[in-house]
């Protein structure tokens, strides 16, 4: 059902990305387990009711704040995982952080292998076709930008083989996803996988 309050291409891109969501845990071998989300979402909203409590027992204005900031932090989180949102950028730990970049890598490999030989003049037809004005340089910029994402894809540890197989380094993961001091890595990784 769509909220009036919210735009309507703002409910498309949300339920879009659910659907990706989904469809990458069942791509990894599991439903996305929904019932574990809630609860990740209750104990946050218990947290946050715990900062909140400490934070009005505070004198200190400073104190106050930075405990209402906590506070504010793990409600976030809730609502978040409560509507089955991706976590916004200032509410993500370190390793959701880089989950999406590995998102994206993974993205940017994909668009790399089906749109490798999209040409310029393709381009411009297609912006004909759409009516729209288009400019001859523009389309040239977005083919040269398409012919260089293969390059940033392989400085984010993409590998593309010969046959079309392209492959994904691992990663190391934060221990602990409140650990943010340099070196505190699970040396464990993510096995890496290889894209479809």
């Amino acid at each position: 059902m769509m909220n009036p309050e919210v735009d309507p291409l703002t409910q498309i891109s949300l339920a879009t990305a659910a659907l990706e969501r989904a469809a990458q845990a069942l791509s990894q071998g599991g439903a996305p387990d929904r019932s574990r989300e809630l609860r990740h979402a209750e104990a946050y909203l218990a947290s946050a009711a715990l900062f909140r409590r400490r934070a009005a027992k505070r004198t200190d204005a400073e104190q106050r704040a930075a405990l209402e900031t906590r506070a504010a932090w793990y409600e976030g989180r809730a609502r978040a995982k409560r509507d089955g949102l991706d976590m916004p950028r200032d509410l993500r730990t370190p390793a959701e952080s880089l989950d999406v970049v590995d998102r994206m890598r993974q993205t940017i490999a994909e668009l790399c292998a089906r749109f490798k030989d999209v040409t310029a003049d393709e381009i411009a037809s297609f912006a004909q076709a759409c009516d729209g004005a288009h400019s001859a340089a523009e389309c040239a910029e977005l083919a040269q930008l398409l012919a260089s994402l293969p390059a940033l894809a392989r400085n984010l540890g993409v590998k593309f083989e010969d046959g079309g197989q392209i492959y994904l380094a691992e990663y190391r993961r934060p221990a602990l996803d409140d650990c943010v001091e340099e070196g505190a890595w699970d040396t464990g990784g993510t096995g890496g996988h290889v894209v479809p």
